[in-house]
């Protein structure tokens, strides 16, 4: 029976997972560590002389892989759905390079790795910010220069649309709401290293608390989250730091570690009973508060609010201080406020769609074919 392979790649990092297109069953799923750089001196090199390379190799002799997907961060702009890789696919890609120079040349690197090994195979593209290209205008928009805004593509753009995306399907399904008992009105919760919370109407999203970069918003496990830019012009000032290090400070050094003076995670803090991170986990939960209540703003109704993302499974004591916190509201039912928790790893949710594509083009070949009798 043909497999599908799912692959997440970070700057450092690559999830990979083989599932069955019979019955969705996950038959190997592991993490190669710095899969695009040299393990003895760092020194990035080709991705053909990793472990990674060799990790794929092998995965090609032991499966039979029908299809291959890939997790893109950055590129729902251009691609606003899962998209085959083809020559044109591979220019428009090349071409958003500018754009996102540290998250589009890894996909890049990985698909031209994929195609030597797993020839004639098809590969299809996921894009995280194609859920919110439709973003409303004044959630996309930055009150900066409308030219310079526009020259430089910059907006709002969001990173967790996979995972929101499943969170609008499933709540449907579990409400029974259809097109005609109205749109399904909920709060998504994303709790991954850097949490994301989206306000969606349907399969509309409203707001969403990352930016143009997922910096922006609520703080994660290394990163700043919300920040006044004035506090990026002090650190060049004050401390003399050019751009690289207050990236580096910003990105890997702040957040939830940097409140605690240590490397943690959200899913630590959640669950903490020590009494030096009861003031990490209270600010934790104050900005995701706060964005509740952006949202409810904007929805004036709900059906749910639905946790998902890699730490789903530590979200009950936030649960249980939002449902003190938001008794107040009511649902569109007239009921106390509902909490939905979604434990779909990011690598089964595109290996769901996956299999649906598989099993729609084997329906298509099986009508083209005649019977002769």
């Amino acid at each position: 029976m043909p497999k599908i392979l799912v692959l997440i790649p970070t700057h450092n990092m690559l999830v990979y997972a083989v599932y069955s297109t019979e019955n969705k069953k996950e038959i190997e799923k592991n993490v190669i560590k710095n899969f695009r750089y040299d393990q003895k001196d760092q020194t990035q090199i080709n991705l053909n002389q990793t472990n990674a390379y060799y990790k794929l190799n092998l995965l090609s002799l032991l499966y039979d892989i029908d299809m291959i997907g890939i997790r893109g961060l950055y590129g729902g702009t251009n691609f606003k759905s899962p998209v085959q890789v083809n020559n044109t696919v591979l220019k428009k890609l090349e071409s958003m390079i500018p754009e996102s120079p540290l998250n589009v040349p890894v996909i890049l690197e990985l698909i031209r790795q994929v195609q030597k090994i797993f020839k004639d195979t098809s590969i299809i593209l996921f894009f995280e910010t194609a859920f919110f290209v439709n973003l409303p205008v004044q959630e996309q928009l930055y009150a900066l220069n409308a030219e310079i805004t526009q020259n430089m593509k910059i907006r709002r753009y969001g990173y967790h649309g996979l995972f929101h995306e499943n969170a609008c399907r499933i709540t449907a399904s579990n409400r029974n709401i259809t097109e005609q008992t109205g749109d399904s009105k909920i709060l998504s919760i994303c709790l991954d290293p850097i949490p994301e919370l989206a306000t969606i109407c349907g399969h509309q999203p409203l707001t969403v608390t990352s930016g143009i970069t997922p910096l922006d918003g609520l703080p994660g496990n290394t990163t700043c989250g919300e920040l006044d830019s004035g506090i990026i012009i002090t650190l060049e000032e004050k401390m003399g730091w050019g751009p690289e290090e207050i990236n580096n400070i910003l990105t890997h050094q702040s957040g939830l570690t940097g409140l605690a003076c240590r490397k943690i995670t959200v899913a630590e803090v959640l669950n903490t009973c020590e009494p030096g991170l009861i003031p990490v986990r209270e600010y934790l939960f104050y900005r995701i508060l706060l964005t509740c209540g952006a949202g409810l703003a904007v929805l004036h109704e709900l059906d749910a609010i639905v946790i998902s993302g890699r730490y789903a499974r530590s979200a009950e004591p936030l649960v249980q201080w939002l449902k003190t916190k938001l008794s107040f509201v009511k649902l569109r039912n007239g009921k106390n406020i509902i909490f939905d928790y979604i434990f779909t790893p990011l690598e089964l949710i595109i290996a769901q769609k996956m299999i649906t594509m598989y099993n729609e083009k084997q329906d298509n070949l099986k009508s083209k074919i005649i019977t002769i009798n």
